[in-house]
């Protein structure tokens, strides 16, 4: 696991639909950019991005350089009281993040 953050949320919307919502910490650089002393910055970035209901996957997500920095992700998925639901992550150079919340 990264030092890179992870928020997770899950509210109760309707039924059995829960709104998910994770912010994500990392700087997401595209490969593009220079330092102050005119250096390039080397690509690191997100390239996966998974959402899971009880270690089944409900939602994966192949992203690309153009990531911002620090992204909100959403989703609507069907899930019940007591389900398990995470986000886990993978970047460029093989970091990853996971963030879980149990629903009430």
């Amino acid at each position: 696991m990264s030092t890179h953050a992870m928020r997770l949320i899950a509210t109760r919307q309707e039924n059995d639909i829960v709104l998910v919502k994770a912010l994500i910490r990392h700087a997401n650089h595209n490969g593009l950019g220079r330092t102050e002393s005119g250096e390039p910055i080397s690509p690191h970035h997100l390239v996966e991005i998974v959402v899971t209901r009880n270690d089944e996957p409900v939602v994966t997500i192949y992203t690309g350089s153009g990531i911002a920095a620090d992204p909100l992700f959403g989703w609507r998925i069907v899930a019940n009281s007591g389900d398990r639901i995470s986000v886990s992550w993978r970047d460029s150079l093989a970091m990853n993040g996971r963030a879980e919340t149990v629903l009430a």
